[in-house]
C-alpha cells in the first residue's frame, strides 16, 4: 500500500512472490495478500499450479511474468535480472551437491600410527579419528586420495556462499539502477520543456 492508497492487484501480487521465492503455501494468502479467487483465475489461464497446498509458476507463467518484466524495466534490466536469477540457481545447485561431498570427513582427523612387523621393520598406516562421529576410529591403510580435496571443500563453500550474497546484492540494486534511468528520463523531458518555454519568450526583431 503507497501514500496514495494504491494497492496492487493480489493476482499481481501472486506472480511476482512466486518469481522471486519460487512457492508459496496457499494458507499464506491473507498475510501475502492475494486471494483465492486469485489463484483459481491464474490456475484457469495456466500460468500457476498447485502442488499439496504449495503454489509455483508454470513454464506460461514465467513467459508472461518476462513479457511484464520488459514492459516495466526494459528488456536490458529485465535480462539482467534474469541472468543474475539463474547464477544464483546455479550457485545453489552446486552448493547442494559439494555440502553433501563436504561432510564425508567432517569430525574427523587423521592419525598416523608407527608400528613393526615380526622383522622388527618399521611402518605406519593411517586412521581417522573422532571425538563426536561415530565410529570414533576408522582404519584407512594409506591416505585415501579424495582426502585433502575434500577436507579443502569448506573454504569453496563459504567463497560460494560470498559470490551468492554479492549477486543477491547486485540484484536487489537493480531497483536503484531503474529508479535512476526513469530519473534521467523525466529529468530529460524536463529540460525540453524549460527549453520550449524559453524559446517562446525570447523576443524577435518584429515585436
Amino acid at each position: 500500500m503507497t501514500s496514495d492508497g494504491f494497492k496492487l492487484p493480489g493476482y499481481l501480487r501472486l506472480l511476482f512472490l512466486l518469481n522471486t521465492k519460487g512457492s508459496v503455501m496457499v494458507r499464506e494468502r491473507r498475510s501475502l495478500g492475494f486471494s483465492l479467487n486469485d489463484v483459481s483465475m491464474l490456475e484457469a489461464y495456466g500460468l500457476i499450479r498447485e502442488n499439496n497446498g504449495s503454489l509455483e509458476l508454470t513454464e506460461k507463467g514465467k513467459d508472461v511474468l518476462k513479457g511484464i518484466e520488459n514492459a516495466l524495466l526494459g528488456e536490458g534490466v529485465a535480462k539482467a535480472r534474469r541472468i543474475l536469477r539463474e547464477l544464483i540457481e546455479t550457485v545453489d545447485n552446486v552448493l547442494v551437491e559439494i555440502e553433501g561431498y563436504s561432510k564425508t570427513y567432517e569430525g574427523y582427523w587423521l592419525e598416523k600410527t608407527w608400528v613393526h612387523n615380526k622383522l622388527k621393520k618399521k611402518y605406519f598406516y593411517y586412521y581417522l579419528k573422532s571425538r563426536t562421529r561415530k565410529p570414533r576410529s576408522i582404519y584407512l591403510g594409506t591416505i585415501p586420495q579424495d582426502y585433502y580435496l575434500l577436507k579443502d571443500l569448506k573454504q569453496y563453500i563459504a567463497r560460494l556462499r560470498y559470490i551468492q550474497q554479492l549477486i543477491m546484492g547486485l540484484l536487489a540494486n537493480l531497483d536503484h539502477l531503474e529508479f535512476t534511468k526513469q530519473l534521467l528520463e523525466n529529468l530529460e523531458k524536463t529540460q525540453k520543456k524549460i527549453a520550449q518555454i524559453k524559446a517562446k519568450d525570447i523576443p524577435t526583431d518584429s515585436s
